[in-house]
């Protein structure tokens, strides 16, 4: 099995890439960054350094940037090198749920309120917690929604909620037909790990 390297925001886009490898055939090697999208763009060019010896993906949500192609420009000015950048749009949350049929039960919500383009979705980590304020589920309510009062975007068991369904529900085939980016991500990794055995 083919071994990737990658540099992400946090655990839960780690837990993403790995699901990923599963299905596509590749294993994560090692694991760099975990600590948000600005510490990956300060350090992307040393990562296209790393990737002249062996294979790296960076992956990082678009927040509010415009398109993928304009991080590329102002970040890796003179090109990718052996590097791969893939851009979750927005974030990595809208790849999660992209598999809207799990998605939608693990959550505890009907599937019509999650739209047929995940990638379309505006603050994707705020809609969904928005979306499991109106869970049927108390354990859901409780996890990923920030308490009365408190300062935080999400619930005090976002990330390890988040995780334990991608690797237990997630399926990235069904998620990509609800996501382009995703979809772009899954068909371009495996030919970037090929073209990189074959240099």
């Amino acid at each position: 099995m083919r071994s990737l390297n990658i540099a992400v925001e946090g655990p839960l886009d780690e837990s993403v890439l790995k699901k990923m490898g599963e299905r596509l055939g590749f294993d994560v090697d090692e694991v760099s960054g975990k600590q948000g999208r600005q510490y990956l763009l300060d350090r992307i060019g040393a990562y296209r350094g790393r990737a002249e010896h062996a294979p790296w993906a960076v992956l990082i949500d678009r927040d509010d940037d415009p398109c993928p192609s304009s991080l590329r420009d102002e970040y890796l000015p003179h090109g990718l090198g052996n590097l791969t950048f893939r851009v979750a749009v927005e974030e990595i949350e809208s790849w999660i749920m992209a598999d809207r049929l799990a998605f939608a039960e693990f959550l505890g919500v009907e599937q019509r309120h999650l739209p047929a383009n995940t990638d379309a979705i505006h603050r994707p980590k705020e809609f969904l917690v928005e979306l499991a304020s109106r869970s049927c589920k108390q354990e859901i309510r409780q996890g990923l929604v920030p308490p009365p009062g408190s300062r935080s975007k999400v619930g005090p068991e976002y990330n390890i909620m988040l995780i334990e369904f991608v690797e237990a529900q997630w399926k990235c085939d069904n998620a990509s037909r609800s996501s382009k980016s995703l979809a772009r991500a899954m068909e371009r990794i495996p030919r970037y790990l090929q073209l990189f055995a074959a240099r």
